[in-house]
């Protein structure tokens, strides 16, 4: 038996793209949403596989931020963003996290597994 742990959350960060040919190596902002995957054989002691809150802590860092100012982001496109939070989930919590969806505009969308 398995439960797939699936959070929809978002936060708000502005980033620049450095070296990029177009509009996005201006300052900008825009409202991320990110969906975490996590798949689990067990329960905690709560009878959870994780509290909501304990991965909404780590997403919430990056909120009303400048994203190039955080570690690891100097480049902060999608895929760096993805790539940061799945570590920093999985890093923080202890969980093996499946993948990390983020979106930085509706439609417009990357997963790190």
């Amino acid at each position: 038996m398995t439960w797939e742990l699936r959070l929809l959350h978002h936060f708000d960060a502005a980033h620049h793209l450095p070296g990029y040919d177009g509009p996005c190596a201006n300052l900008h902002g825009h409202r991320w949403e990110v969906r975490v995957e996590i798949d689990s054989d067990t329960l905690n002691d709560q009878g959870m596989v994780a509290d909501f809150k304990m991965i909404k802590r780590v997403i919430d860092r990056l909120d009303h931020s400048y994203l190039n100012e955080h570690d690891d982001l100097d480049n902060p496109t999608a895929e760096i963003v993805a790539q940061y939070l799945k570590r920093a989930i999985a890093r923080e919590t202890g969980l093996a996290v499946k993948g990390v969806t983020v979106w930085e505009s509706p439609g417009a969308e990357i997963t790190f597994r």
